[in-house]
């Protein structure tokens, strides 16, 4: 009988363990992607701050989603004319030029960042 007692108090805080690990894990994961998606949107800003292009792309996108929104939404019938689809071709065109340059910058960054973190470990 204490054999099994000893094993159910060593099962209970082996779980328990195993659970304020995945805790842990769970709240640096969470940390990790707040500090992750707020230096994507200081990369963001400071796109549209440095590059026109994507200034530009930004400032259309957001002219072009006030036209597509109520289809895009489904607020309305889904009724599309000649002109809803140039707005909606439009539309992803200007998203998928600001993905095309976030996606340069964030490597670029990302690249650059782990370069210095590895100088700050003396790796480098």
């Amino acid at each position: 009988m204490k054999l099994s007692l000893i094993f159910d108090n060593n099962y209970y805080k082996n779980n328990k363990c195993k659970v304020d690990e995945r805790k842990r894990r769970s709240k640096t994961k969470q940390f990790l992607n707040g500090c992750l998606s707020q230096r994507i949107d200081q990369i963001s800003q400071s796109l549209l701050k440095t590059n026109g292009e994507y200034a530009q792309a930004d400032h259309k996108r957001k002219i072009l989603y006030q036209n597509v929104h109520c289809l895009i939404s489904g607020d309305t019938d889904l009724e599309i004319t000649g002109g809803d689809r140039m707005d909606i071709k439009e539309y992803i065109e200007q998203v998928a030029i600001m993905a095309s340059i976030e996606k340069h910058a964030l490597y670029r960054q990302g690249y650059m960042d782990c370069v210095k973190v590895l100088n700050l470990m003396c790796i480098l």
